[in-house]
């Protein structure tokens, strides 16, 4: 095999190794948004505006139930109100 053969070869198996590493970042960037989105179909504004629909009954002691709820307030990336005292 030539050195420009040898060449071709690498840089074919590196451009077929970036795109599987590619392909699996993505699988994993959308198994990550779906499980999101699953936990922010449970967690949701409860029709009075007020509350979360999953937390308000459950009412754990020292968890802030009213809307947006610790959990989306962490999915979101903002710090929950007890922080922000």
């Amino acid at each position: 095999m030539s050195t420009a053969t040898a060449i071709v070869v690498i840089v074919t198996a590196l451009t077929l190794a970036s795109s599987i590493v590619i392909a699996l970042r993505d699988a994993a960037q959308a198994k990550h948004r779906a499980a999101i989105d699953r936990v922010k179909a449970l967690h949701h504004q409860a029709s009075d505006g007020e509350t979360c629909v999953y937390c308000a009954p459950l009412q754990r002691v020292g968890y802030d139930t009213t809307w947006p709820c610790d959990t989306i307030r962490a999915l979101d990336g903002a710090p929950t109100k007890e922080h922000n005292a």
